[in-house]
């Protein structure tokens, strides 16, 4: 099978001209889109690892600048995919208020340096609960060096730092039976 598509043109004259084109290629490559797309969203959702992208239009007001995150960052942020507008007052407001200005030189670092940053941080989802998250991001430059967007990710690394967590407190009761049986 083909796919075609037709359009019908009427003239002057009240005659009908019909055009027909193949995009048999062009649907092919929308499906092939389509499942690419959602081959990423399932990696995403499957490592807790969102993505987003922040233009920098306004260097001197980056709060100004148009952000977009993708399903699984609204997820990890504790929200539904596109249930809220997102900002970088919405993504500022989430960040633990002990950890905001530390993302925030990071972030400006970054813009100004074009200097990849790679950061933890903690993040307070709507339900109260407070995740870890890393977060890294590359800064796009335009012509003349000028940033013009970041790209980052955020990944939810709480099970991780708990599990590193409990890792430190079984080694240091094993060292403390050990030290304690030499002695015994």
């Amino acid at each position: 099978g083909r796919w075609a598509q037709s359009r019908d043109y009427r003239l002057p004259d009240g005659s009908t001209v019909v055009v027909r084109s193949d995009v048999s290629e062009l649907v092919e490559r929308d499906r092939s889109l389509r499942e690419s797309q959602a081959n990423l969203a399932n990696a995403q959702r499957i490592a807790k690892l969102g993505s987003w992208e922040l233009d920098l239009t306004d260097l001197a007001d980056i709060g100004r600048n148009a952000l977009r995150w993708s399903d699984e960052t609204f997820r990890i942020f504790g929200y539904e995919p596109n249930e809220i507008d997102v900002s970088n007052e919405t993504f500022f407001g989430a960040v633990h208020p002990d950890d905001r200005d530390g993302v925030r030189q990071a972030v400006r670092r970054a813009i100004e340096t074009g200097v990849t940053y790679s950061i933890e941080h903690r993040v307070i989802r709507p339900n109260g609960r407070e995740i870890i998250v890393h977060e890294r991001s590359d800064v796009i430059s335009g012509p003349g060096g000028r940033p013009v967007k970041m790209v980052g990710t955020v990944q939810d690394i709480t099970d991780q730092k708990r599990a590193e967590t409990a890792l430190q407190g079984y080694q240091a009761r094993l060292e403390l039976a050990l030290q304690t049986a030499k002695a015994a």
